[in-house]
């Protein structure tokens, strides 16, 4: 990764990402530094494999505009419940690439988020990245927040999830248990009414949506949970233990169904620790069996880099992150 001084010569290579220049980036509040500068940081424009590894887990200056969130009690299945941005977390990179730099809370939030039984499941998507999006996005420096999802993990994961137990199996659930979260039937792994939705991918919601159906009979689905353990084995990278893993429980915004082939169990990836996935749930398919989880937020950011110049100054460390200015 390339960096370059006022006059277009490069400063340094790709071992020194982050140097010393005139800006400083400092925390930006709600805007960041305006003035923008002639030195333009590290060059992502043909930025290489190697390189986006070796940025991967720095620390960046960024600051969220403070704000507040809502989630409301019709739709998270439980109460309603206030949030704040929370200004203690640090941030690290997740991913990087010529357009678009992602980056990741260094913990997860230390207020916990209910999500509780069929419109827990129904909701929990949009209510977690609605949330973050409120509380951690910067329009100045072009970062809009969401929550983490399966696919962030899965991206960099070395794991076979077709390997766990009867994952990606067709289930039937029996004429006992019939009731399902509305948002089941959209699903492209839902089959309630006998023919797969095709409206949404687990990680997906743009709207919300409230109550149960019932599928007057036994109804179909594909079996979409999995769990795994962190590790060296698990990832392509080791640097991705340490970024993923968390002291908290924190939401996953991806959700998930599985079977005992009697009823039909929803619920939302979670991590703990090293561990991605418990096997609980929300709602079970009878209609009798709901519970209430309470995880943590894990927010992320992603970045346009055409309207901010990163690393004019720091290291990348948490001492000494990378600036991050707006052109």
């Amino acid at each position: 990764v390339k960096a370059y001084d006022k006059a277009g010569n490069v400063k340094e290579s790709a071992s020194m990402i982050g140097q010393t220049g005139e800006i400083s980036g400092g925390n930006q509040g709600g805007g960041g530094n305006q003035g923008g500068g002639s030195d333009s940081g590290i060059d992502f424009g043909d930025i290489t494999d190697e390189e986006k590894t070796e940025l991967v887990g720095k620390y960046v200056d960024y600051t969220p505009v403070s704000g507040s969130f809502t989630s409301q009690g019709q739709y998270n299945g439980g109460s309603d419940q206030n949030f704040t941005t929370e200004t203690s977390l640090k941030w690290r990179i997740l991913f990087a690439d010529s357009s678009k730099l992602t980056l990741i809370s260094d913990e997860a939030t230390n207020a916990n988020f209910i999500l509780k039984g069929a419109n827990g499941y129904n909701n929990g998507v949009l209510l977690l990245n609605s949330a973050c999006q409120e509380m951690y996005s910067n329009n100045t420096l072009g970062g809009i927040g969401r929550n983490i999802k399966i696919e962030d993990i899965e991206v960099v994961s070395n794991y076979d999830k077709t390997k766990y137990s009867s994952y990606g199996t067709e289930y039937s659930t029996d004429s006992r248990s019939t009731y399902y979260p509305k948002i089941f039937a959209d699903e492209k792994t839902g089959a309630p009414n006998g023919a797969y939705g095709t409206k949404y991918e687990l990680s997906e919601q743009n709207e919300y949506v409230t109550g149960t159906l019932n599928g007057n009979g036994s109804f179909k689905g594909k079996w979409t949970y999995y769990k795994f353990t962190i590790s060296e084995s698990t990832m392509k990278d080791k640097k991705y233990i340490e970024l993923f893993s968390s002291t908290s429980q924190a939401w996953i915004a991806s959700r998930y169904t599985w079977s005992d082939y009697k009823s039909a169990y929803f619920a939302m990836f979670y991590i703990i620790n090293s561990s991605i996935g418990n096997n609980e749930y929300m709602y079970e398919s009878s209609g009798y069996n709901v519970r209430e989880l309470n995880y943590a937020l894990r927010p992320v950011v992603e970045i346009d880099l055409s309207r901010v110049n990163i690393g004019t100054t720091g290291e990348g460390t948490a001492t000494s992150p990378y600036s991050i200015v707006a052109k």
